[in-house]
């Protein structure tokens, strides 16, 4: 039988080796794990042993995991799937921050429903670096998406009910950890650029990594890891 709680105290072990081998602060990396799909009995076990962050897709889904989980009120929900605009209330309502902001429009409905309800709400933008059409978020891969990025983050921080703290990206999928680390590199490359022209270092947090690459995310620079199956086991469908 899978022991999710032995899976993740496994993981935690081989971030705190990559962390100290690549010089990075360990207390900087925040452990994601991705409840998408996931049995409550197995979500149960890492809350038990430890874990205070975890994810979802689905915000519709979170009343059912409150329901289930006693102890989910007091975790850090992270939303890391698409958001449509209509979802928005659940987003502030159940999450401690969002991943994967990708429009104006849904930050400019997020934010005015967060500020109604007295919250700020940290969000980071998902970016698309490869141009894939498939893939959401802000493509980023060339100067003229650079500038209009530039005008998009200055748009977003002026909106009370968010905070603008960080960049998301998903690269290809790869079972070579290895063909993820040019596309980490370039959103660390992103993050210095941005808080260089924008004259401050609010861009502070980088969610890249899963399952298949974590461990290079963090060699170059992740502080969100986004972690599943390594440690519950393949999701139903």
């Amino acid at each position: 039988m899978w022991d999710a709680a032995a899976q993740y105290a496994r993981v935690k072990g081989l971030i705190e080796s990559t962390s100290r081998q690549a010089g990075r602060d360990l207390n900087e990396i925040t452990i994601v794990l991705v409840a998408k799909n996931q049995p409550t009995e197995k979500i149960a076990q890492v809350i038990q042993a430890g874990a205070m962050d975890l994810a979802q897709n689905y915000p519709e889904r979170m009343e059912t995991l409150f329901e289930h989980l006693p102890d989910a009120k007091a975790l850090n929900w992270h939303m890391i799937g698409h958001c449509q605009s209509r979802k928005a209330a659940l987003v502030v309502k159940y999450f401690k921050s969002m991943h994967s902001l990708d429009s104006l429009e849904l930050a400019e409905r997020i934010a005015r429903i967060a500020h109604t309800e007295g919250k700020v709400l940290p969000v980071m933008l998902e970016i698309n670096l490869s141009g894939e059409m498939t893939k959401k978020g802000f493509r980023v891969t060339d100067e003229a998406d650079y500038q209009q990025l530039l005008i998009i983050v200055d748009a977003i921080r002026r909106f009370p009910g968010l905070e603008l703290a960080g960049l998301m990206t998903m690269p290809p999928f790869s079972n070579d950890p290895e063909i993820s680390r040019p596309v980490f590199k370039k959103l660390k490359g992103l993050q210095q650029m941005i808080n260089k022209d924008m004259g401050d270092e609010r861009i502070r947090w980088l969610s890249m990594g899963t399952s298949q690459d974590y461990l290079v995310a963090i060699e170059e620079g992740s502080t969100h890891v986004r972690l599943g199956t390594c440690v519950f086991g393949e999701r139903k469908l």
